[in-house]
């Protein structure tokens, strides 16, 4: 059995990997324990026990039925980064709108703290939506297949996802630099695993400038710009 923090509480993670399953498994053993063979909620339980995983968390079942709590869990990465400010406002409008209300995680730009907060959050209410994780695409579906989860700025596969038009957003900045005579331009790219390091600003200008890329420390990207020169030439003969 794979060592455990002392310094931490255990995670549904930690029980997963001890007892071989999926978190969802871990899962159903406490919530729907008739989901799973009884070999399977024995281990997971024993395997808990032992690694004093807080049983106590899970949300709390009725003839084996979870119990619905109208709330909606929204995972953000940051919540200082006003990128978030309109999602969680939007976010708490709908749900009052619909009888929910919403139980706001940052995790702090910490990958580890946003999949301990999200896994403690997740028995407590009816639906997840999660903005810009860092989770693996497959954490994603593991979690969703406990509770609803939607994804925001991001697309995972077999999940409900809504994303921004980053592209069109991007070649409109980028033209407009271009419009005021720019040559140089620096992207600073955010960290790994976050939507858009792989649609660098190149890609989303598009028509009408042409591009060099140079790939630099830190996740930054320098693109050096210049209109076509055949819209230069146009504007010379304007001239």
């Amino acid at each position: 059995m794979p060592p455990v923090d002392e310094d931490r509480a255990a995670t549904i993670y930690d029980v997963a990997a001890a007892a071989g399953v999926s978190p969802s498994t871990v899962s159903r053993a406490f919530s729907r324990p008739g989901r799973v063979s009884s070999a399977t909620a024995a281990r997971v339980h024993e395997v808990a026990e032992s690694l004093g995983y807080r049983r106590e968390a899970v949300r709390h079942t009725t003839l084996g039925a979870a119990v619905r709590t109208d709330a909606l869990a929204l995972a953000v990465t940051d919540v200082t980064n006003p990128f978030f400010s309109p999602i969680i406002r939007g976010a708490e409008r709908a749900a009052a709108e619909a009888g929910y209300v919403v139980l706001l995680t940052d995790a702090a730009e910490h990958d580890e703290a946003e999949r301990r907060i999200i896994q403690r959050a997740v028995p407590l209410v009816d639906g997840l939506v999660v903005a810009s994780s860092r989770l693996s695409d497959t954490d994603l579906r593991s979690l969703a297949k406990v509770v609803p989860v939607v994804v925001l700025n991001r697309v995972v596969s077999g999940l409900p996802s809504v994303v921004p038009d980053t592209g069109r957003g991007v070649r409109r900045a980028v033209e407009h630099l271009a419009e005021l005579g720019h040559r140089h331009i620096t992207y600073v790219a955010g960290p790994e695993g976050v939507l858009g390091r792989r649609q660098p600003v190149a890609r989303a200008a598009g028509g009408g400038l042409r591009t060099r890329l140079a790939r630099a420390s830190g996740g930054s990207v320098r693109a050096d710009r210049r209109r076509r020169a055949a819209r230069g030439a146009s504007r010379g003969r304007a001239g």
